[in-house]
This record gives structure tokens, C-alpha cells and sequence, in this order.
């Protein structure tokens, strides 16, 4: 008990470092950046013109952005259910990790990679938001089309940043990364089983890893809310999915071993995370 609480302590220290405040830095500098920076592409309001007699003119508008809309607090998932979910999930995974590994250098390690691939899909959404400029499935209602002046009443800019899904993108960032590093811990050990009567000794390691891949569920479930509220098509919900789960992936393969990495030997339950021995443990890699 008393190794497992010097470990704890040299965790937190180790936590509470200048590389830590420098990702952090990185992380709050990509949310903050590109909003004020990069013009979005403001397409113009599609609509099409029909004429009848006596000067008068009908609009006819794209169903497809003829959707309900829906303010953020009326949504399966708004913001800030968005970010509990995101910051609590892979928080209780790091901790659950920790407490059952034991591992100094599991916090670090998790902490700069969750980071880092939540900055580097925040950089890569928002670019390609505004770059893209696509209409949202509600378009006509928030930006307030009024088909007496054929114009929008309000310049909304976030009704032309429907593609890629932000909401789909750091769901997936996030809550597969944490999916990712319970599978690592899962894989790293040696088989699993418990007794139960009648059926006797059952091996229980595909249950972990199903228990492991809830995370990933339930960012699953938050993409598809985005298409139910119509507030993206499903190609901007796929879009950020796959930005999401490609920095997730890349940043997981950064820090942790690849999580199909051979069942340890040794009696040791976890592998070591990429700041515990980064060049010593290449050997235990993928």
C-alpha cells in the first residue's frame, strides 16, 4: 500500500509538469483558434423563383434545409452534455486504468494524448467547416429566410458549418481514445476467469473487452443524435467520425503499446505506457 501511494504521488507530480501545461496550452490555443481567424464560405441561399401572372413570384425552397430547427437546449445532446460526457468518460477510464494497473506514467501518458487528439481534431474540423461552408438540414430556420425579401434576416454563421460534424468528431476523439486505452489494459493481461455454478470456470477477457468498447458506444450514439435532430446529414456525422477516430488512433499509438500486442508473460497485469520507457519498451510494440 505504501509503493502504490508514493507511485499516486509521483503520478500527480509528474502530472503537474511543464510539458502538461505546454499540451494544455496547445489544446486551448486550437479550440480558441481559426473562429476569428478563417473566413467561413458563405454559399448563397438556395432557393428557386417561380413566376405566375400578374408579377407574382413564388420561392420554392431545398426541402433538404427545410428542417425543423432546433436550439441547442431542445437537442438529444447538447453542449454541455457533450463535454460531461467527453471529459467524464475518459477521465473514469484513466482513473479505472490506474487504480487496477498501477502503472506510473499511465496519467501523463493519457492526459497528453486525449489532448492532443482533441486539438488536432478541433484544428482539423473547424478548417474544414469553414472551408467547406455546407448548409445545415435546418438552414432556412436558423438563419430566419424570409420569402418576402428572398433573404436571410440574420447572418448566422454556424448555419454554413453543418460538414464535418463537430459533435461527431470530438465524441470520437475522446471517448475512442479512452475505449482504446481499456482495451490496451485488457489485451496486456494475462486471460481472465471467474467460477461460477454448474458452468464452472469461464474465461471472461470478451467481456472486458465489450465493457471496454462502451465509450466508443456511446460516441456512436451521440453521432447519430446529430442525424435525428437533423442537425447534420449523415456524410457530416460519418466526416468527423472518421477525423475523430483517425487522431485518436494515431495519438493512442503515440503514447500506449498497440493494444494487439501479445498477452504479457510476466505476472505483471499492464504493459508500460509510452513515458514509463519509450525507447526501452519498443520491443513490446506493435
Amino acid at each position: 500500500m505504501h509503493e502504490f501511494r508514493t507511485s499516486i504521488a509521483a503520478e500527480i507530480t509528474s502530472l503537474c509538469s511543464a510539458s502538461t501545461a505546454l499540451v494544455a496550452c496547445f489544446l486551448l490555443a486550437c479550440l480558441l483558434f481559426l473562429d476569428g481567424v478563417l473566413p467561413v464560405h458563405e454559399r448563397p441561399v438556395p432557393m428557386q423563383e417561380v413566376a405566375f401572372g400578374k408579377g407574382t413570384v413564388f420561392v420554392v425552397r431545398d426541402l433538404a434545409l427545410d428542417h425543423k430547427y432546433l436550439p441547442d437546449n431542445e437537442q438529444l445532446c447538447p453542449f454541455w452534455l457533450l463535454l460531461c460526457l467527453t471529459s467524464a468518460v475518459p477521465l473514469a477510464a484513466m482513473t479505472g486504468g490506474i487504480l487496477v494497473c498501477r502503472k506510473v506514467g499511465d496519467a501523463v501518458a493519457f492526459m497528453h494524448g486525449y489532448m492532443m487528439a482533441l486539438a488536432c481534431m478541433a484544428v482539423t474540423v473547424s478548417c474544414l467547416k469553414h472551408y467547406c461552408g455546407v448548409l445545415r438540414p435546418y438552414f432556412y430556420g436558423e438563419c430566419g429566410f424570409s420569402e418576402a425579401t428572398h433573404t436571410c434576416l440574420y447572418d448566422v454563421a454556424d448555419a454554413h458549418e453543418s460538414f464535418p460534424s463537430g459533435h461527431s468528431g470530438h465524441s470520437f476523439a475522446t471517448l475512442l481514445f479512452a475505449s482504446l486505452y481499456l482495451l490496451g489494459k485488457v489485451n496486456a493481461a494475462k486471460a481472465r476467469h471467474v467460477g461460477l455454478p454448474l458452468l464452472g470456470r469461464l474465461e471472461i477477457t470478451n467481456v472486458l473487452i465489450l465493457l471496454s468498447l462502451a465509450p466508443t458506444a456511446l460516441a456512436f450514439w451521440i453521432a447519430a443524435s446529430r442525424v435525428v435532430d437533423n442537425d447534420h446529414s449523415p456524410a457530416d456525422v460519418v466526416g468527423g467520425g472518421v477525423i475523430g477516430a483517425t487522431w485518436a488512433s494515431l495519438w493512442y499509438g503515440r503514447y500506449f503499446p498497440c493494444i494487439r500486442a501479445e498477452y504479457s508473460s510476466s505476472p505483471a497485469v499492464c504493459q508500460k505506457s509510452g513515458f514509463e520507457a519509450p525507447l526501452a519498451s519498443l520491443d513490446r510494440l506493435c
